[in-house]
């Protein structure tokens, strides 16, 4: 049985090619295959003793931050006056092709497979463009697709699996979500990158773009610094559990002012 599904699974990666995220993904996914028994817990007690440390060790590094901030209000972007007021409406066929592309893994959460969402994708297609016309409509994210199953990983195998310390958590939302969520992104996404206030150089989370092409950056940066003769600082960060440390407040109101996101800005 576990041969016949390695053969499964090293097959898909033949049959990626050059696509580079999927043959990433399909490696993760053979790679990880023998080790799911020993990164789960299903203890109840040891569940909420994962759930406490991960809400303790985010409130932790905010309150550390906040500190370091303190009396802090430099703003080192420019103010955008490109008002983002409105979402464009979605259309059938804008989330049935989000849907096609989609990989038909299924969510805990799910209510329908995703491979019967993506078989029916047209079906779907109409339900799905007319709830999110109603999210943007009044503003409002429905409440049970904000939910996320969330599953405890060891950072690396072979850690002590007793100490939360060394896990990290894994939300899954349920398709639907994920489908919302790319419609709201795609919109966003054209909004800033317009914005004089989008960082240029930034590589992460944007097409074309990579870890790969921020070191081309910082390297080229470099060697134009030695052939003026000049001396280079490298500064790199590495902020743990970083999207959760995330302050909703100062995202909005980050995006109200630098951004032009208006309060109504998905009516």
């Amino acid at each position: 049985m576990n041969a016949s599904r390695n053969r499964y699974r090293c097959q898909r990666i033949i049959d990626a090619g050059n696509n580079a995220r999927q043959v990433w993904s399909n490696v993760k996914d053979l790679l990880h295959t023998d080790h799911s028994t020993d990164e789960t817990n299903n203890d109840t007690t040891f569940c909420s003793k994962l759930a406490t440390f991960f809400a303790h060790k985010v409130n932790n590094i905010k309150a550390t931050i906040a500190w370091s901030l303190a009396g802090l209000i430099y703003d080192p972007l420019a103010s955008d006056r490109h008002l983002l007021s409105a979402f464009p409406a979605v259309t059938d066929d804008e989330v049935a092709k989000l849907i096609a592309l989609m990989q038909a893994k299924s969510s805990p959460l799910d209510f329908v497979p995703t491979s019967l969402m993506k078989a029916c994708r047209y079906t779907f297609a109409h339900v799905i463009a007319r709830l999110a016309n109603f999210s943007f409509e009044h503003s409002t994210f429905p409440a049970n697709f904000k939910t996320a199953s969330v599953t405890p990983r060891l950072n690396k195998h072979g850690l002590d699996a007793d100490d939360p310390a060394n896990y990290r958590p894994i939300s899954n939302l349920n398709t639907v979500s994920k489908v919302l969520k790319r419609l709201v992104l795609s919109r966003v996404i054209s909004h800033v990158s317009s914005s004089p206030s989008f960082d240029a150089v930034q590589s992460a989370y944007r097409r074309q773009h990579s870890t790969e092409t921020a070191l081309l950056k910082i390297t080229n940066d470099i060697y134009a610094r030695f052939d003026t003769h000049q001396s280079t600082i490298l500064a790199a960060l590495d902020q743990s559990a970083a999207f959760d440390c995330i302050d909703h407040e100062i995202m909005i109101s980050r995006l109200q002012h630098t951004f032009a996101w208006s309060d109504r800005s998905s009516a």
